[in-house]
């Protein structure tokens, strides 16, 4: 037996969601600020369970799927373009022309529904941090409304061959829960973002939905209590170091569906998650999630890394928009004509801000906006100098094939030429980020470029599972680059580049190792200084409409002598073990006698915030390289 009849628990459990995911974004309040992302899993499985429902109870009624995706578009919808809306206006007047032409991509993904699709294919090395995203948010919203595109098929075609809803819902689950647990192990991206890894999840809500609650046992049918207990556990024992979705992932699933078993209106459960401010909060939770990441990416423009109190705020904030939302959004589209009526204006109205975001995404971000200072040119420089830079190409690929590299979340392969290659760029994205500088320049012009493989010379232990280089991966990779070296006669050249500024004795040993392999190929080898980090960001060198400048990309000296100092180490052991292997320092091209630029002409010279050297930058390295390889006959051509 199908019932829709309203349960205020689930609005509850809603509100524990929304509240979990808000305190994990602002970094606050305890344990759940480790934890609170678990809340869209709790999501996931709430809206597979009602929208399960929605659909069954359905059938029998005429234009059933139109009527369903009406009341989608009624529900999603009015929010959703209003703070879409607020952000693009907000965004005109903070943002710099890279970040706003930025935001057109966001708002195409957001208004399109496919966010997931576009942060998966941003998600990498050289990505923006997720704190400058003001819409990376709607994400899950994006699986949500895919699972809803093709979750009603399966439903007419259950209902059209009179399959047993029970067993078709249950497979389509466990195929998604099997996929997710073995691409959590080869693509974390991919697992976190993609539609398929996270489908079981909604789809095991609309399992539970298809059962009849009447003939379950009582003893599930009370099990709310223990339901409390698990997600409780869940939140402690669960923290943002943990491959996600994985197989933790079940906890917190399990407890949800243990509160939705628990009918009785009688249950501890029930008189919790029953409360009227829990109630009102699950009601405004879908507004509450749509405004509160948006406030939080935009803050520190104004004022910086929030205070507590400032963190505060923005709850309260959060909180005081999403009701105001909801009472004077919501509530009155739904009360006020059909559904028939609304679902046409709102369908077009998202159309608008589609195309809306279309137009600033393939615009330069209005520079306009900032000053007369601010030409189109210099925005699309600038812009240039902030993207990310493409890793790999086609050539690269199909002539150094790595079977591996499909399970890396990412895997460097750049070359210049079809040719052998005569020069090798040796690390980790602190190497290849000087790719783009050294093809360009005339003296490396004869020379066959390659860049390929994303681990340190120096192994870190310490990475995250998922990372191209955590655990065994870092050793495949080094045997991958050695065969790769062994194999290659026409090899001359090595760069080593990336290394740590201080190091144990274990980097010692690998820095040891990787240049006593190279010294053994009789390979020209130039090991090159680490390149200066400054502590702020870049972008905070860039006029904004609202926030002029804030530091002028000036590092005094004394920052690179105390670099130099910490790398003392590692230079004793190359100049000592290693006499024929030369040192080049980059920091050159940046440096003066008393201060290191890194904007020049109002281009920046790094791209993010690790931070990688830009393109530009990468230039400047170039040329200042050629000119230490003349002075020290470095290149034969």
């Amino acid at each position: 037996m199908i019932t829709n009849k309203y349960r205020p628990d689930i609005d509850g459990l809603r509100a524990i969601a929304v509240l979990a995911v808000v305190v994990y974004h602002f970094n606050s309040f305890g344990v759940i600020a480790k934890s609170g992302f678990i809340g869209v899993d709790v999501f996931f499985v709430i809206s597979g369970y009602l929208i399960t429902q929605i659909l069954l109870s359905d059938l029998d009624s005429d234009n059933w799927i139109r009527r369903f995706y009406a009341r989608r578009i009624r529900r999603i919808f009015p929010a959703l373009i209003l703070v879409i809306f607020t952000t693009f206006c907000i965004g005109a007047l903070l943002l710099s022309p890279f970040e706003f032409k930025k935001l057109g991509e966001e708002i195409i993904g957001g208004s399109s529904f496919l966010s997931n699709i576009i942060y998966l294919q941003q998600t990498g090395y050289f990505d923006r941090l997720a704190g400058e995203k003001p819409l990376l948010h709607l994400w899950s919203l994006g699986i949500e409304e895919q699972f809803y595109i093709l979750y009603p098929i399966l439903i007419y075609l259950i209902s059209r061959f009179r399959l047993s809803k029970t067993i078709v819902i249950g497979v389509f689950t466990l195929a998604s829960f099997s996929y997710c647990q073995w691409i959590s192990i080869n693509n974390q991206n991919l697992s976190f973002y993609s539609p398929v890894s996270r489908a079981w999840e909604l789809g095991i809500g609309g399992l539970f939905a298809s059962l009849n609650l009447g003939k379950l046992p009582k003893y599930i049918k009370h099990s709310g209590n223990f339901g409390v207990l698990l997600l409780i556990f869940s939140f402690i024992a669960i923290d943002s170091e943990r491959s996600w979705p994985g197989p933790l992932t079940v906890l917190p699933v399990v407890a949800s569906l243990l509160i939705l078993a628990d009918t009785s209106q009688f249950s501890f459960k029930n008189k919790i998650l029953s409360n009227r401010a829990l109630v009102y909060l699950g009601k405004i939770s879908y507004p509450l999630y749509l405004w509160h990441w948006p406030l939080w990416v935009f803050f520190p423009y104004l004022k910086g890394t929030p205070e507590k109190y400032e963190k505060i705020f923005l709850l309260v904030l959060s909180l005081l928009l999403a009701s105001v939302t909801y009472q004077y959004l919501e509530i009155p589209i739904r009360k006020n004509g059909s559904i028939r009526r609304w679902a046409p204006k709102l369908s077009v109205a998202m159309l608008i801000t589609l195309a809306g975001g279309t137009v600033l995404a393939l615009s330069d971000g209005f520079p306009a906006r900032i000053g007369k200072d601010m030409s189109i040119e210099t925005s699309r420089q600038v812009s240039l100098q902030l993207s990310p830079i493409p890793f790999q190409d086609e050539r690269c690929l199909r002539n150094f094939p790595n079977e591996s590299a499909s399970k890396y979340a990412w895997w460097f392969c750049r070359t210049s030429s079809d040719k052998p290659p005569t020069m090798l760029l040796l690390g980790n994205s602190f190497a290849n980020q000087y790719y783009d500088g050294i093809i360009k320049e005339d003296l490396f012009r004869n020379q066959s470029v390659l860049s390929i493989g994303d681990c340190a010379i120096q192994r870190e232990p310490e990475l995250k599972k998922g990372n191209p280089c955590a655990g065994k991966l870092w050793r495949e990779q080094r045997d991958f680059i050695n065969d790769l070296i062994l194999n290659t006669p026409s090899l001359k050249y090595i760069i080593v580049a990336g290394l740590k500024e201080s190091t144990n004795s274990n980097d010692d040993q690998d820095l040891t190792d990787t240049l006593t392999f190279l010294n053994e190929q009789k390979l020209e080898t130039v090991v090159f200084f680490p390149h200066l980090k400054p502590d702020k960001p870049i972008t905070s060198c860039i006029d904004k409409p609202l926030r002029r400048a804030s530091w002028d990309c000036l590092v005094p000296n004394s920052f690179r002598k105390k670099m130099n100092a910490n790398f003392t180490k590692s230079l004793n052991i190359i100049n000592s073990e290693f006499p024929n292997v030369l040192v080049f320092d980059p920091n050159e091209a940046f440096c003066e006698a008393k201060e290191c630029k890194f904007i020049k002409n109002g281009i920046p010279l790094l791209r993010d915030s690790a931070p990688h050297i830009s393109i530009e930058g990468s230039k400047l390295v170039a040329e200042e390289f050629a000119n230490w390889a003349r002075r020290n006959s470095l290149i034969r051509n």
